[in-house]
């Protein structure tokens, strides 16, 4: 069509006998169109430098040109455009809402020059929303760290709740931990509590800000697990302190009480993050069936439990300091698949454990003792599933000063 219009605007302007009708009145009305054609041309010239490219684009799109989608979808099956000329066009289509050029976003999403993955996620947001949520997950551990931050930030931004696991499990890398927090407190799930709790004493006051509002959000459904976490002696005084401000209740009085240095999980961190442990004495400790009992749950290469995850391998996976938050505070860092839940049977019996298998006519969950119970799921009256571990944490279970600090040089040493 631009094409027919500028033929007959040229064939007008040869003809001396309308030179003045085309001055006054139809070299304006085609003027845009002229502009429009111009802009189509240039951006479509391999010839012309990326930085023209990318102008005439942005015009096009900044006018609405019934061009543009054409121009676009052209744009996208050239293979050799430049970086920044592809960028623009998935900026287009995101800002003209172009449906049908969610294929092109997606196949940028997943490979290529980071600049054209990041105009490509932008996008997706733009034209998807929170529906293309699954599409941005495996972003999160991409081998890219440009591209990993940004997508927990975009997980934040569009509330994906199904993004959830993944986002906890970047709360745990030092590089994403704020980022993670702060897009978990956007979504306000009861999953991320730990979350909320490790964002509560963090140095970042908006960080701070934002978990303490989550939490205000969820007060009533995190409550319960609050009380457990300080009955399993894995608040320290920090996180009370400021719980104080979200639960006010007589039921949070404890809150305000003193909690004494042998439960302190603070105090046992700072002493096993500065002292050196044995190795050997470690493992003792992590074999002893009759001590803690790692092994009921854990394995090292294949020997011990199988109800949590194998430990080989987690001192290179793991920092020390995690590692003994792990064993202080497994709530902290338990991953999904890890989690506790509980079943109440249409019978009034009540299951615990951590789900090994489930199938459309049973479930079967494996306690802490190891022992596996399989469920009807027509025998299920009500499932929840806690944000907190099966794991006890080594206070309760015992450990000493020197314990602690000895298991965590042992994990530490399996690299």
């Amino acid at each position: 069509m631009l094409q027919r219009l500028a033929q007959l605007a040229f064939r007008l302007r040869r003809r001396s006998i309308a030179g003045t009708l085309w001055i006054a009145t139809i070299a304006p009305a085609f003027a845009p169109c002229a502009q429009a054609a111009d802009d189509a041309g240039i951006a479509l010239d391999p010839s012309q430098s990326a930085a023209a490219r990318v102008k005439a684009i942005e015009k096009l799109a900044a006018r609405g040109d019934a061009a543009a989608p054409e121009v676009l979808t052209r744009i996208f099956a050239e293979e050799a455009a430049p970086d920044a000329v592809q960028a623009s066009a998935l900026a287009a289509a995101a800002k003209l809402k172009l449906q049908n050029a969610s294929p092109a976003v997606e196949k940028r999403l997943s490979s290529g020059p980071v600049e054209v993955r990041l105009a490509a996620l932008d996008a997706l947001g733009q034209l998807r929303g929170a529906a293309a949520g699954q599409l941005v997950v495996p972003l999160v551990e991409d081998a890219d760290p440009e591209v990993r931050g940004p997508a927990v930030r975009w997980l934040g931004q569009y509330r994906f709740a199904g993004g959830v696991p993944a986002l906890l499990a970047a709360s745990a890398k030092s590089e994403l931990r704020e980022d993670a927090i702060l897009a978990l407190a956007r979504i306000e799930d009861p999953r991320a509590l730990a979350a909320y709790l490790d964002g509560l004493v963090d140095k970042n006051p908006t960080v701070k800000k934002a978990a303490r509002a989550a939490l205000v959000s969820l007060r009533e459904a995190v409550a319960d697990d609050v009380v457990h976490l300080a009955e399993r002696n894995e608040l320290s005084p920090a996180v009370r302190a400021e719980l104080r401000r979200v639960f006010d209740s007589p039921r949070f009085a404890f809150l305000a009480q003193s909690l004494p240095a042998k439960l302190d999980p603070s105090a046992y961190r700072d002493y096993a993050l500065t002292h050196e442990g044995d190795v050997q004495r470690g493992k003792g400790v992590f074999f002893d069936s009759h001590s803690v009992g790692c092994t009921k749950c854990h394995s090292i290469g294949g020997i011990g439990g199988k109800i949590g995850p194998d430990l080989a391998g987690i001192g290179g996976k793991q920092s020390r300091e995690e590692l003994v938050r792990s064993i202080l505070e497994p709530s902290a860092r338990v991953a999904s698949a890890y989690r506790m839940t509980t079943i109440v049977t249409t019978a009034g019996l009540i299951h615990s454990g951590i789900v090994k298998s489930e199938t459309a006519t049973a479930v079967e969950l494996v306690n802490l003792a190891g022992r596996a119970v399989s469920i009807p799921t027509g025998e299920i009256d009500d499932r929840q599933t806690s944000p907190l571990s099966l794991m006890p944490n080594g206070l309760k279970e015992g450990l000493s000063l020197d314990n602690l600090t000895d298991v965590a040089t042992y994990l530490e040493s399996l690299k």
